[in-house]
């Protein structure tokens, strides 16, 4: 288990025939038979996969709904969210935060392009992704909750008017 969420858990896994490490988002069991919450849970795979920037997490597969328990298989990531980060360091020093807030940035403005809008940015979604001998790269995470535009093709029908989504401190 890498981590737990409102909607799902995520594990590492081991792709049976590359070998490569993956992490695999489980939609919780309480969620299955909720038709909405399957509904976001797969738009999440549908937009990273719309957007393809390298400051969103890639979804590799997914389990169709019709096939069973719903799961995405992403790219696993190493290095910690930015609410740890902050929370095991304290403050950010100035150039960090300019390179993390570029990045976070750059990724928005590729998901604005495709028609998309994220509405839960906030550090537990941001993802420090650490390389040796590279700066850091930062992985914008969770797009359950996100908005796709007309221009994007998507159905965008998942929010009413008046309904409080995401993290409201944010």
């Amino acid at each position: 288990l890498l981590g737990e969420g409102g909607m799902g858990q995520v594990y590492v896994g081991t792709h049976l025939v590359t070998g490569r490490k993956v992490a695999i988002k489980f939609l919780l069991p309480e969620l299955a038979d909720n038709v909405e919450a399957v509904e976001r849970f797969y738009r999440e795979a549908r937009a990273a996969t719309a957007i393809g920037s390298e400051h969103i997490c890639e979804v590799l597969d997914m389990n169709p709904p019709e096939k069973g328990a719903p799961y995405l298989v992403m790219e696993y990531l190493e290095g910690e969210v930015l609410k740890d980060r902050i929370q095991n360091q304290g403050r950010l020093d100035l150039g960090e935060a300019v390179n993390i807030m570029v990045q976070v940035l750059e990724a928005l403005h590729s998901a604005h392009k495709a028609g998309i809008v994220h509405r839960d940015i906030k550090p537990e979604n941001v993802f420090l992704v650490y390389r040796p001998d590279k700066p850091v790269l930062v992985k914008l995470l969770d797009f359950g909750i996100s908005k796709f535009s007309s221009q994007s093709g998507e159905d965008h029908s998942l929010t009413r008017t008046g309904t409080v989504l995401g993290t409201p401190y944010y």
